[in-house]
């Protein structure tokens, strides 16, 4: 492996980590643990602002440190043969009989190993929506090698079952499970055996249904070239594939015709191979998958930096209103002990007769006096009763209007105060300052380390070159 390539990997690994650590340190923090603090710890912040940012963060997930290369085609046209040549040792087993009946993930390991289904599943978060699929778990599995041939090390090759025609039943949906394989892999190669076979309606059909979608991605490759002995049965070959693909997919597309070296005992001369194009392919979706990752390393940057601004500036706008909140409730909580009071002197008017503050005095009659230092009258004077409109708005009809205006009154104000003039949530200090320093790492990440792997994957390509 070049030293580019080293670089390459060292990218892939360092910008999966920055994503998710792994690590079982609850300080450890990584953009996944920022995100899912955001949106866990204070949901409603987010309600009805920014929702674009929001979709952003809620999409963000750790990059793949290597890119998925989906093998499909007709049953016995090359694939596994392919993956053997390519990784360097036998991890597929290839006949002409139906050997792979299921997926096969191959990847790069320290060691030869192989897992089942589940395990396969747990592992790789981008098959958890294959492995819902009905019979898909039963049928899938995982081999590892540590195999350094080629670039095996950045690639994941997903090996699937051969496509026949016919009344052949495949223990699950092949064609539901390929489409969503699809969705994940950088690079589809879908293998014809030129042999009477290139035309089987079935793999056809898979590539008219991939085409909309992943065409750009889509490479056909012409298996076992080397058992096609005559040029003018080559051309024909050729011509009739092409055809029919582009009568399937509407469109013009070029053929890769291969075979493997070591499968030809006396390598026939003048019979075109283009295995180191397919190589190629591959290697220019690894550099492509690298600028990627940087490109949305940064873009998740700005997004995870945009929400925790967008939840701190929610939360200065809901301090502000939490302020005014406690204003109104300390006013609330007065009027509502005055409304009390009102309604305990109602009670000592109207009950007990009792007039503490004698809103009620004038409506008795009354004289008043004025006498001498010496004790002589001088003057005396008689009040008729008058009844104050206080004590007319307390007492009239049994006090019955103004029980009810009280108690009216009261509940309002009670009512107002418990369920209305309630806090909205927000950040606590703590929380405050904690999301600024998860600001202040991803800046850390955005002005630091993304900047010098920009830096050391150019420096790396261009003394490669």
């Amino acid at each position: 492996m070049s030293s580019n390539r080293q670089m390459q990997e060292k990218i892939l690994l360092e910008a999966a980590h920055v994503y998710s650590s792994r690590s079982d340190d609850e300080k450890q923090q990584d953009f996944c643990g920022y995100v899912d603090t955001m949106l866990k710890e204070a949901p409603d912040l987010l309600q009805g602002s920014s929702p674009e940012v929001v979709a952003k963060a809620r999409e963000i997930r750790p990059p793949r440190s290597c890119i998925s290369c989906l093998l499909i085609g007709n049953h016995s046209a090359g694939k596994s043969s392919f993956i053997n040549w390519y990784v360097g040792e036998k991890v597929q087993s290839t006949s002409v009989a139906m050997e792979t009946c299921g997926i096969t993930v191959i990847r790069h390991g320290s060691k030869r190993a192989a897992w089942r289904g589940r395990q396969t599943a747990s592992a790789f978060p981008h098959l958890d929506k294959l492995a819902k699929m009905p019979g898909v778990v039963e049928h899938l599995s995982s081999e590892f090698s540590p195999s350094t041939e080629k670039e095996f090390r950045l690639l994941e090759l997903i090996d699937t079952p051969g496509l026949v025609d016919g009344n052949v039943r495949y223990p699950f949906d092949v064609e539901a499970a390929i489409e969503e394989l699809a969705v994940h892999s950088e690079v589809i190669l879908i293998f014809l055996d030129p042999m009477g076979k290139a035309l089987v309606a079935r793999c056809m059909r898979m590539a008219q249904k991939l085409a909309p979608k992943h065409f750009a991605r889509m490479r056909f490759i012409v298996g076992k070239f080397d058992t096609v002995r005559d040029q003018q049965d080559r051309v024909n070959v050729i011509a009739q594939i092409s055809q029919q693909i582009q009568n399937h997919i509407q469109t013009n597309t070029k053929l890769f015709p291969i075979y493997l070296p070591d499968k030809v005992k006396d390598e026939p001369l003048d019979i075109p191979n283009q295995l180191q194009a397919v190589c190629d392919i591959m290697s220019a979706a690894i550099d492509n998958r690298v600028q990627d990752v940087l490109v949305t390393l940064e873009s998740d940057c700005r997004t995870i930096v945009e929400l925790a601004k967008v939840m701190l500036r929610a939360t200065a706008v809901r301090r502000r209103q939490n302020t005014a909140v406690n204003v109104l409730r300390v006013l609330l909580g007065a009027l509502v002990f005055g409304a009390l009071g009102l309604l305990v002197y109602w009670t000592l008017l109207n009950v007990t007769e009792l007039d503490p503050m004698m809103v009620c005095d004038d409506q008795h009659a009354r004289s008043i006096e004025w006498f001498s230092p010496t004790g002589e009258l001088l003057a005396r004077e008689h009040h008729e009763p008058v009844t104050t409109w206080q004590c007319a708005a307390a007492t009239g009809l049994g006090g019955i209007p103004a029980l009810v205006v009280v108690l009216l009154l009261t509940g309002g104000l009670l009512y107002v105060w418990l369920f209305k003039a309630t806090k909205l949530s927000q950040l606590s200090f703590r929380q405050t300052r904690k999301l600024q320093r998860m600001c202040q790492e991803v800046e850390k990440v955005r002005s630091g380390k993304l900047k010098q792997m920009k830096h050391v994957l150019t420096r790396a390509a261009l003394d490669d070159a």
